[in-house]
């Protein structure tokens, strides 16, 4: 059995694994697992050095670049590739180190080892861990709100009363009621829209604002400037907006 790892041209072969390598690591209850390989030989000192000097320049890469559980991309990654006792790997996995490699003394000889990830299911895995927060408030059952076909996923209740009629004594202790007798409704609207949706809830406020209300109508009465955010969805990055703003029914 061999494992070999390559990186910008470089390729490093483990001529001699100790073990099986590959693991199913993760949260098997919950199906949130990915393929991880912990790889060790013994090698010559030279041989382990140059394993090192691959591990420091996709280091030096992936350094520069931010958090995959936020930008959902990737990135750098080194190629995994070979068999071992019932398992093999003929199309290279592109894999993340998790774990930098170890160089203890065996002797004449370097006892090298080192662990690495499937980066693609490591970061599936992280991305839908992202989403648990999400679906917190997915189950309080607050639902959606579509206005210009624009569909707004509710992070609060939006349902309010305004413009109540107002009770004040008289000299002689007693109450009177002033203002209209009713209840103007308004909504609160505080939840996020999808990038490609914004534009039409835009247009929709916009369109609302410039003509005159009836009766019944949902009427916009303060808008505040939606605020992007990356969000996981179904295990996927993409790019949502907070949306916050009121509507009054006209009376």
């Amino acid at each position: 059995m061999t494992i070999t790892i390559a990186y910008g041209g470089s390729t490093f072969a483990f001529p001699n694994l100790l073990d099986q390598p590959l693991a199913i690591e993760g949260d098997a209850r919950r199906g949130r697992t990915y393929r991880s390989w912990s790889v060790a030989g013994i090698v010559s000192r030279t041989e382990a050095a140059s394993f090192v000097a691959l591990y420091e320049a996709w280091r030096t890469a992936k350094f520069l670049e931010d958090d995959p559980a936020r930008t959902g991309v990737v990135g750098v990654t080194v190629a995994l590739s070979g068999s071992s006792p019932g398992f093999t790997w003929s199309t290279p996995v592109p894999c993340w180190f998790a774990a930098a490699p170890a160089v203890p003394m065996a002797g004449a000889f370097i006892r090298l080892s080192a662990t690495l990830e499937d980066a693609a299911g490591a970061l599936a895995v992280r991305l839908r861990e992202g989403e648990e927060d999400a679906e917190q408030t997915a189950q309080l059952g607050l639902g959606t709100l579509t206005l210009g076909g624009a569909v707004i996923t509710l992070t609060a209740r939006p349902d309010g009363l305004s413009d109540l009629p107002t009770p004040a004594l008289t000299p002689a202790g007693r109450h009177v009621i002033t203002g209209s007798l009713g209840a103007t409704q308004t909504r609160q609207v505080n939840g996020y829209v999808s990038a490609a949706h914004l534009p039409a809830l835009e247009a929709w406020v916009v369109a609302t604002v410039a003509a005159t209300p009836a009766t019944g109508d949902w009427f916009p009465t303060n808008w505040t400037e939606p605020v992007a955010r990356r969000r996981a969805d179904g295990g996927t990055m993409g790019l949502f907006y907070d949306v916050a703003f009121s509507l009054t029914r006209i009376r």
